[in-house]
């Protein structure tokens, strides 16, 4: 069976958890990549069987009073290396934030209107790899 066939809202990983959806958002900023839900097209988190194991591993450590930082070196030394479904999503999910933040300059770079690069103090560079770049003076 495919671990992203059953996808949850956070409605129902709060429910079924126990846990306040507040709780789940300051979660997920404070132990991300550990505990990073799949977001969906919109935007909505989406929760895997993986995030409800986690959930209960959170509380848990809570539980035996870990602070925050105790509890993300805890997870993170017991955390697979092996990618997983949510991993994967989480390289797109840091890709689409580079597409966008290009894609934001671009529109900014665009919108300044007709420039000569030499006006505007910048260069291009070949970098060891072969990618050119557009550096600022």
């Amino acid at each position: 069976m495919n671990p992203l066939s059953q996808l949850f809202s956070i409605q129902q990983i709060s429910q079924k958890c126990d846990v306040p959806k507040s709780t789940l958002r300051f979660w997920e900023k404070r132990l991300d990549p550990l505990f990073s839900p799949i977001r969906s097209p919109g935007g909505q988190r989406r929760y895997v069987q993986e995030h409800i194991d986690l959930i209960g591993r959170i509380k848990q450590l809570q539980a035996d009073g870990l602070s925050l930082g105790e509890m993300r070196r805890a997870l993170a030394q017991t955390m697979s290396p092996d990618p997983e479904p949510t991993a994967v999503v989480g390289l797109d999910r840091l890709a689409d934030r580079v597409a966008g933040l290009v894609k934001e300059e671009v529109y900014r770079f665009l919108r300044a209107g007709p420039t000569n690069l030499s006006e505007n103090k910048m260069s291009t560079e070949t970098e060891g790899d072969g990618n050119t770049v557009l550096r600022e003076e």
